[in-house]
């Protein structure tokens, strides 16, 4: 049976399309064990997880639809003081002329603030995440390029309300190819995932942009944080890349017909063994 599930991973990951990633996080680390200071992923050249024990590992993967996944998650419980962990990039994200999407799966979110920041060096641009009862983003205000917006921080797709039991994939573009369009998704719709230019909403998902005092943003580091109140969090399948087929890759029909072909073929290999003993 391992030998048969090895085969169908191998057949499955060969034909996936990823896209042009930039930044991967799929914590793909050893189940039990401590975030902190793990060194995988895609996009972060030498940098580590920051050195806090309270995140872990868990083999408790979260999904979305056929969205392609990999390997285990991250989850971290606050009782009474804020948890959060950082972890830099090798290299600037964004800027003028850019178009940059980011995604991440959450599940777990309370009724405070626990998300994912985005951040230019140790400023804060970004949140994305339960908002004190929703889920959506946050675009916080400042100067470019290391702030979204100006004139007064934003919170957008932020009308659907929490369930701790949920899976949430949050999806955000900071479109700056000419002037600068930020939006953002909360729970696309399944259909749309690995398709087109953009995604679409369906069945409760909740999609906002705005144009409103925009700004060119660049960012180089991520954030892990719970905020406020007792929960306990997972993230999981952090990805940022230059189009929506990047940051929300499915696995290609090419790869199901492999699958079948092996399974098949290894189905009729235990069957002759069985008739030979």
């Amino acid at each position: 049976m391992k030998t048969i599930l090895s085969f169908l991973a191998a057949a499955l990951f060969t034909g996936m399309a990823y896209g042009n990633i930039i930044i991967y996080e799929g914590f793909d680390y050893t189940a039990s064990g401590n975030l902190a200071d793990q060194a995988g992923g895609t996009g972060f050249g030498s940098n580590t997880w920051g050195s806090n024990n309270e995140w872990t590992i868990t083999n408790t993967s979260l999904s979305y639809g056929s969205l392609v996944t990999t390997g285990n998650a991250t989850v971290a419980t606050r009782t009474s003081s804020n948890i959060e962990i950082f972890r830099d990039f090798s290299t600037t994200v964004g800027g003028d002329t850019t178009s940059i999407w980011m995604s991440f799966l959450v599940s777990g979110l309370g009724d405070t603030f626990n998300g994912l920041s985005t951040f230019n060096g140790s400023t804060e641009g970004t949140f994305a995440g339960a908002l004190g009862g929703t889920v959506g983003g946050r675009l916080i205000s400042g100067s470019s390029p290391t702030h979204p917006v100006s004139g007064g921080t934003q919170t957008i797709a932020d009308t659907l309300t929490f369930s701790a039991a949920t899976t949430y994939m949050i999806v955000m573009h900071f479109d700056m190819t000419s002037g600068a369009v930020h939006s953002a998704w909360v729970n696309p719709d399944l259909n749309s995932l690995g398709t087109g230019s953009a995604p679409t909403v369906a069945n409760g998902g909740v999609f906002e942009s705005t144009s409103s005092n925009t700004l060119d943003y660049a960012f180089d580091r991520i954030r892990l944080g719970l905020f406020n109140g007792s929960s306990t969090v997972t993230f999981d399948e952090i990805r940022i890349g230059e189009s929506w087929i990047d940051v929300s890759p499915v696995p290609e029909p090419s790869s199901y017909a492999l699958m079948l072909g092996i399974f098949g073929g290894a189905l009729a290999a235990c069957r002759r063994r069985r008739r030979r003993a």
